[in-house]
């Protein structure tokens, strides 16, 4: 899931659509980006450089220190639906799965899947797999 946090963190807070957003930390401390949106990522920002470098780069970038306990949440929540959708599913990280597509479960004229996450958390959210 690509910009999984920033996708969470615009789910938690909607007025963040649209705009660069950077997970991280304090754009004057140490650290790195965690993720960034994909309208910072035309500033040249991208995960793991150091967040005052990303600072320089985008200084009109919305820098959040994120909510790692919502990611875990909806990490969690993206697996239960996957393992709903296919026969085994395995975490190799908080935003990243690998499922087995060899069993026929889809019409073959479909190219994918859409999950849809709208449980308890107030927002319709659309994940496609491909």
């Amino acid at each position: 899931m690509d910009a999984f946090f920033v996708s969470v963190e615009r789910i938690l807070d909607p007025s963040l659509e649209g705009k660069p957003v950077i997970v991280g930390g304090d754009p004057h401390g140490r650290g790195v980006v965690t993720a960034c949106s994909y309208e910072a990522r035309k500033y040249g920002l991208h995960s793991a450089m150091p967040i005052r470098n990303a600072f320089r780069l985008c200084p009109n970038g919305i820098f959040i220190k994120g909510h790692f306990k919502e990611y875990v949440r909806y990490s969690k929540a993206v697996q239960c639906l996957l393992e709903e959708k296919f026969p085994v599913v395995q975490q190799a990280s908080i935003d990243e799965f690998y499922y087995d597509f060899s069993v026929p479960l889809f019409n073959r004229n479909k190219d994918f899947v859409y999950i849809e996450v709208i449980e308890y958390f107030g927002k319709r959210t659309r994940y496609l797999y491909y």
